[in-house]
């Protein structure tokens, strides 16, 4: 699922002209953005959107457009949303600080800090390195977030109790360094990283050095504060109807990876770092060398050009075509993109260009998530002189998904009941309890198998909390099945009565 969103931003992103690092941003450009914003969010039903342009060292465009909760509030620039993903690029800046402090090194195994890490009982975990774990090539599973998404464990040891139970719930799929495998497990155990190395929580830690010295004001570790101060409230869209949802993580396992809530203008002087050699103002963050090293790519397949928390675009992706047919280069850029169920949103280094952006918005829909991302290649292509183009959706059956699902459960409802009746009757019964076990079996391989591999439904424990009319659908076509085995229990002891 991952792969494919980092895929599409590469593969939406439109043929350019080349444009001069000094050329200034007009407004007329900035115009055009801000109504190709709102033409989306009517045409998308998408209730808030906040956009920051930075140009340079200094944000030139900051606004929010829309509402950010039921209640009508106005989004603002100094609005918090949850920010998802895009956290990892800050546990990433934070583990090269200590990189560049001599407190840690990017080659030595992790358990040289953590001397008790285990992944699966895999005796390959100990050669596991910090390196590694930044560049998703740790040989952990894609799936290895779940559990930690959901864990409302709020304790002071919640990390290190998280990254404790990967020795049995996270077994390896590939020796240490072979494969790119994206999971926010990786980002979890540098989080605990940071935890031991520097001797202070990692919320503490990234409020003393790096969200006070950005002056990040409206930036939080902690969902449940960022509740109290404004943070805009998500919208899951049940039949493509946006409907204000509560689908964040309760606890603290998942923050290094997943759980910081932050506002474009504190995202602004973030972007603004990253432009400018790891240096905000007159603060600095990390050396010119630190901040290459962060943003050098890894791998060498086109869809898995990852830095330390970043996605590279590939270098086959660098020439395009003018109308004319000849070839022109493209800006390289970075790109990490953020998905909470109700929430998305992205952030964009164009480095040759001196140029960044921020987006996010305060709703999402796994079976429509080009859908979104149109909006974040919209705005690049304007930005970088260009007409935003065609949406691109996923394949048809995952853009018809939720009916697809409601097909099969109706048959589910109709084979069992059928079934069940023809036993009753003493017609046919071995054949139609045939055919249902058949209709059953097919939509049990389809719950189980084929939907987590679409659109990450979850159907144990989690069921309520991701993408809730697909999962509430899916575990119909679970209950259904249980259903139909007691029917034909039940009206197997009424016919022999």
């Amino acid at each position: 699922m991952r792969y494919l969103i980092a895929a599409i931003v590469v593969l939406l992103s439109p043929s350019i002209d080349v444009m001069p690092r000094a050329q200034a941003l007009t407004g007329d450009t900035i115009a055009r953005v801000d109504a190709f914003i709102e033409s989306e969010m009517r045409d998308a039903g998408i209730p808030g959107v906040a956009l920051a342009i930075v140009e340079g060292d200094r944000a030139v465009h900051l606004r929010g457009f829309g509402v950010a909760d039921s209640s009508g509030r106005a989004v603002t620039p100094q609005t918090p949303f949850p920010i998802a993903s895009m956290s990892k690029t800050f546990t990433a800046l934070a583990v090269m600080q200590l990189v560049e402090a001599g407190k840690v090194v990017l080659d030595a195994p992790v358990r040289t800090y953590i001397p008790w890490f285990d992944a699966g009982h895999d005796p390959r975990s100990a050669a596991i390195t910090v390196r590694q774990l930044l560049t998703q090539r740790s040989g952990i599973p894609g799936d290895g977030d779940v559990e930690a998404f959901n864990d409302g464990d709020r304790s002071p040891a919640a990390l290190e109790h998280n990254v404790r139970r990967f020795a049995t719930s996270e077994r390896l799929v590939a020796a240490p360094g072979a494969e790119f495998h994206y999971t926010n497990a990786n980002f979890d155990v540098l989080g605990h990283l940071v935890e031991v190395v520097s001797g202070e929580s990692y919320e503490t830690y990234l409020q003393r050095h790096v969200f006070t010295p950005l002056d990040m004001a409206h930036t939080y570790a902690s969902v449940n504060e960022a509740r109290g101060q404004g943070l805009a409230a998500g919208y899951y869209r049940w039949w493509g109807v946006p409907v204000e949802t509560d689908m964040l993580p309760p606890g603290r396992a998942s923050v290094p990876s997943a759980g910081l809530a932050s506002s474009v203008e504190d995202l602004s002087h973030w972007l603004i770092a990253h432009l400018n050699a790891g240096r905000y103002r007159d603060r600095s963050l990390l050396t010119p060398d630190g901040l290459e090293q962060l943003h050098r790519p890894v791998g060498s397949s086109a869809f898995e050009q990852y830095a330390m928390g970043w996605y590279v675009s590939p270098a086959w992706d660098a020439a395009t075509l003018s109308p004319d047919g000849s070839s022109l280069a493209a800006p390289t850029f970075l790109y990490c993109g953020g998905i909470h169920p109700a929430f998305h949103g992205s952030l964009e280094i164009f480095p040759d260009r001196g140029l960044a952006f921020a987006v996010v918005m305060n709703t999402y829909d796994a079976t429509a998530q080009t859908r979104y991302e149109h909006v974040d290649a919209g705005i690049r292509a304007i930005l970088l002189g260009n007409e935003p183009g065609p949406i691109a959706f996923d394949e048809p059956l995952v853009r018809y998904l939720k009916f697809i699902v409601l097909g099969l459960l109706g048959t589910d409802v109709i084979a069992a009941v059928w079934s069940i009746r023809r036993r009753r009757a003493g017609k046919g019964s071995i054949a139609s309890v045939i055919i249902a076990a058949a209709v059953l079996a097919f939509s049990l391989v389809f719950a189980f198998v084929y939907l987590p591999s679409q659109v990450r439904v979850y159907l144990i424990g989690v069921a309520l909390m991701r993408f809730s009319d697909l999962s509430l659908m899916a575990l119909g076509l679970i209950a259904v099945p249980l259903l139909w085995a007691v029917g034909l229990v039940l009206s197997r002891r009424r016919h022999k009565t």
